[in-house]
């Protein structure tokens, strides 16, 4: 039966307690028990039976593993889940390929894991009610999207998520009158030491919006809880070694991975017993709730300081609700700049005390750009003995902040903040005289840096605060940077310069201007330049972020791989086969780096190369980056303790993180301006481009062209041409194109086809390359990616060929003939007035080249006699003596 034969429903006042339940969590959690292979289908599918059936009713909770881990590695977890949430709970555990979650194909292995689970563990029809999804990293992200994509079908809705290591997106975030666009219950559990969706991201910011916010507010129609688990990192989630990326930016646990993943799973369990009704069930989850609030309190506090685009300030530059902005001007404000206003003032002495407002602003808005001017303005009250002054404020990010990752900070890395002088501020607001210019020389910017991060230290929980002293790097603060004029002002950035042992030394750039500054010369359109003091700050939640998560990357890293690859199914050798510009990396090639640490006086920069994917790190000094930013516009100063493994790669889904080589690079001509030492550095996702596209392809394919699938027009019946005893396993591997029929490839000379392993379904990727004569007969390389996927009413494919920009063509295309050594591919769109043919013949790489023209030949004429429609005269047969 399906209860098991041993089954007896408990009387409700024997129920087994919550407290029962999580001790033997903590017991299967800390079992190193094997997984029974019975459980596993044939395409790498897990599902866990209920051990025990402590409920008549029948649960299932599907897991989405994340990036690069094997999902048996989450098995410790999950028994233990089932052990202590009282419910009758079945788990199933769909597999990717590679390991690496495919939105495109979440429905598919879901499905087919049910089926597993209901044909080989016999499990009864459970009702879409009693069905919860959860996931883990990369998993996270593709399941919020497939469940919300099904949120309007009461059937296939998504009764409740459980994100671990993950989030839910900001794009569910209703920022004006706030509310949450998300139709599924979810609980969201992040570690407070994990290294790749960091704690303020996950946890912090989550629980401001989803409890702080939306479970006040009149909207409120889910469920959403947010809890921390102190000292957890991102692996400890799951079982075995750290993937490639963890083992890059994951930080050191403090808690063994037996206490976090039994704490991990008690709170899962309580979620999905308190959603079904078990009996004394949400205690625990709620405890965890009220302890994460108080966790989170300065963090948060630090971001609302700093006055975040994220959090409580979305109008302003670059906010969610930029648009809200007018002429420049916006109606959000940072509370930051205020209190840098109020250490520029000081003692104003006789009783008059300040009065500072604030609001963002676009800090280079004139009325030449179609804004207007926004600086500082100070007023007087004698009565009262106020000073008024009024203070603008424009945040800047880390590029990849808008990418919602939680990878990269998502506090302001600088606050750009206009602000008056205290000469001006004495001398028009209180009203004495003689007032010199020299009572604006301390370093007030240095000052309120310092203020910013010792907050975020005074304010930190005892226990990150000891972690932080014992490990961090700490933040040190370097004198003001003057700047000459507002654009070299707005051009310069707050400079973090990682100088090791000793810390990072923070500097801002500076500009003031005295109260008679530029007065016999101003012409009157120009706003009085006098009484400024210009300042870009260090943000509290920036430096708060340093302290929980950044600052302590250099003393908590997670030991590094010594083989970067060995983990990987897909190694550089690999890459290479496909680009030659790829090197592996040498072992020891971390002591042979240039600029892993700057010397002093000069600072790290860091600049992406779009063309080749890479990215290089350099140390050097202001003045040289002034003169190299002319030659390399995206140079870049790099974030404190970081470089370009916190780059997100232009292609594929990796950072730059994998150490290539160190080279010179500069201009003859102006070798002590321009030449530069540099560390050069490939991307982590060393996918082929091939099975990149694949997975983009997969990813859109509800998006494309659905009239190429219905309609061939004057096409032949393509169906009619394909060969149905094709094996698709034989069309991997290498071909060389003898003949063809294509206008695309006129001109073109050895043209060739790497045809990749096809992905389970059937659908594969081609990488078809060729060279082209150009400019003084130069020969210029060409490629392309092809991906084939197979339509589910026939043997016809749809061939989408990935171009530049993103765009997608759509042909028709099947399998004429497929031998270990010939391979016959037609395709055929119709365009209204016609059709256009398209005709491969290519023969395997390995063959010689006269039994290769041979069989191309008979290929041909074999196709012609099939009933593929092509003129013989137009095929056209490719010269390969001189490929």
């Amino acid at each position: 039966p399906a209860q098991g034969p041993n089954y007896s429903a408990p009387a409700p006042d024997k129920d087994p307690t919550m407290c029962l339940r999580f001790a033997l969590a903590l017991v299967v959690a800390t079992t190193t028990g094997a997984l029974a292979f019975d459980t596993a289908g044939d395409d790498g599918h897990l599902y866990l039976a209920p051990k025990t059936f402590p409920t008549t009713e029948h649960y299932v909770l599907y897991w989405i593993h994340g990036a690069k881990v094997d999902p048996k590695e989450y098995v410790p977890l999950l028994e233990a889940v089932q052990e202590a949430s009282g419910l009758t709970l079945w788990v199933g555990l769909p597999h990717f390929l590679i390991d690496m979650p495919e939105p495109g194909l979440l429905d598919h292995n879901i499905e087919r894991t049910h089926q597993l689970m209901q044909t080989k563990g016999k499990m009864p029809d459970v009702d879409n009610a009693r069905v919860f999804y959860g996931a883990h990293s990369l998993g996270t992200v593709w399941l919020q999207k497939w469940c919300y994509g099904r949120r309007k079908d009461l059937k296939k809705r998504c009764s409740g998520l459980v994100l671990t290591g993950g989030f839910l997106s900001r794009e569910y975030y209703k920022y004006g009158d706030f509310n949450v666009a998300f139709d599924s219950d979810t609980l969201t559990i992040g570690g407070s030491l994990d290294g790749l969706a960091r704690v303020t991201r996950t946890v912090a910011e989550s629980y401001h919006q989803l409890v702080d916010r939306y479970s006040k507010s009149p909207h409120k129609q889910r469920d959403f809880s947010v809890v921390a688990i102190e000292g957890m990192n991102h692996h400890q989630w799951h079982a075995g070694e750290p993937s490639f990326l963890e083992k890059m930016r994951d930080i050191r646990a403090d808690i063994s991975d037996e206490e976090a993943r039994s704490k991990g799973s008690a709170l899962i369990a309580d979620w999905l017993a308190q959603r079904t009704g078990v009996p004394g069930a949400g205690t625990v989850l709620d405890k965890a709730v009220e302890s994460t609030r108080v966790f989170v309190k300065p963090i948060i506090d630090a971001y609302l300081l700093e006055g975040s685009r994220h959090f409580d300030s979305p109008v302003q530059v670059d906010g969610p609700l930029a648009n809200r902005c007018k002429r420049g001007a916006c109606k959000d404000h940072c509370d930051w700049t205020r209190h840098a206003q109020e250490i520029i003032a000081g003692d104003l002495g006789d009783d008059w005390h300040l009065e500072v407002s604030n609001q963002f602003a676009d800090a280079s808005s004139t009325p030449l750009s179609g804004g207007a001017f926004h600086l500082p303005e100070i007023s007087n009250d004698t009565a009262t003995k106020t000073v008024t002054v009024t203070t603008y404020s424009q945040s800047e990010w880390a590029l990849g902040d808008r990418l919602d990752t939680g990878f990269v900070p998502t506090s302001a890395k600088e606050i750009a903040s206009k602000m008056a002088s205290r000469q001006c501020l004495l001398v028009k607001g209180v009203g004495k005289t003689g007032v010199d210019f020299s009572v604006d020389d301390p370093d007030f910017c240095q000052m309120a840096n310092k203020d910013a991060y010792d907050l975020a230290l005074s304010r930190a929980d005892a226990r990150t605060a000891k972690r932080f002293a014992e490990h961090g790097q700490r933040f040190t603060f370097g004198p003001d940077e003057p700047k000459g004029a507002g654009p070299l002002f707005l051009m310069s950035g707050v400079s973090y310069k990682d100088e090791g042992d000793a810390g990072v030394l923070v500097s801002s750039p500076m500009l003031k201007t005295s109260i008679d500054y530029w007065v016999k010369f101003r012409p009157d359109w120009v706003p009085d330049p006098g009484c400024y003091h210009y300042c870009k700050l260090l943000s509290p939640a920036r430096a708060a972020e340093w302290i929980y998560v950044d600052g302590l990357r250099r003393g908590l890293a997670l030991e590094a791989p010594q083989d970067a690859t060995a983990d990987e199914p897909i190694s550089i050798a690999d890459v290479a086969a496909t680009d030659d510009r790829c090197a592996a990396p040498d072992a020891d090639a971390k002591a042979d780096r240039c600029c892993a640490t700057c010397p002093a006086g000069t600072a790290k920069y860091i600049s992406v190369d779009t063309m080749w994917n890479a990215c290089a790190e350099t140390c050097m000094d202001e003045d040289k980056a002034g003169w190299v930013k002319w030659f390399e516009k995206g140079l870049k100063l790099a974030e404190p303790g970081a470089g370009c493994a916190e780059e997100q790669a232009i292609r594929g889904k990796g950072t730059y993180s994998r150490f290539k080589q160190t080279a010179v690079h500069g201009v003859p001509l102006l070798k002590k301006q321009l030449n530069v030492t540099i560390d050069m550095f490939g991307s982590t996702d060393t996918t082929r481009p091939a099975r990149r596209a694949l997975l983009n392809v997969l990813e859109r394919i509800h998006d494309f062209d659905k009239k190429a699938k219905d309609n061939l027009g004057k096409c032949p019946d393509l169906a009619a041409l394909a060969d149905p005893t094709v094996d698709r396993a034989a069309l991997e591997g290498e071909w060389d194109v003898q003949a063809y029929v294509d206008i695309a490839q006129v001109g073109a000379r050895c043209q060739s086809m790497d045809v990749h392993k096809p992905e389970p379904g059937g659908a594969f990727a081609a990488d078809f390359r060729a060279e082209y004569k150009a400019f003084l007969g130069l020969d210029v390389p060409f490629s392309i990616t092809q991906v084939f996927v197979p339509r589910a009413e026939g043997p016809v494919y749809d061939k989408h060929a990935v171009v530049p920009l993103g765009s997608v063509l759509n042909l028709p295309t099947v399998v004429v003939s497929a031998s270990s050594e010939t391979l016959v591919l037609f395709s055929c769109l119709d365009i209204g007035i016609g059709h256009v043919p398209e005709l491969i013949v290519a023969t395997n790489s390995k063959s010689d080249a006269a039994s290769a023209e041979a069989r191309a030949k008979e290929a041909v004429k074999n196709a012609l006699a099939k009933g593929v429609p092509v003129d013989p005269a137009s095929v056209k047969y490719v010269d390969r003596s001189e490929c």
